[in-house]
């Protein structure tokens, strides 16, 4: 948690950020693949593994 930040205020910015997310995705009708493909491509290698494992 960052000094000075209330835990709700984190929690907030965090539920703001996914529905800003979600409103792109809806917005620019962006398919499941390509949401897959950008989430994978910005994750780290050892994540990515275990992202294509499951």
């Amino acid at each position: 948690m960052c000094k000075g930040v209330k835990p709700e205020d984190e929690s907030y910015n965090i539920d703001k950020s996914y529905e800003n997310i979600r409103n792109y995705i809806r917005d620019n009708n962006i398919k499941f693949n390509e949401v897959n493909r950008i989430i994978k491509l910005s994750t780290k290698i050892s994540n990515r593994i275990m992202i294509e494992k499951n």
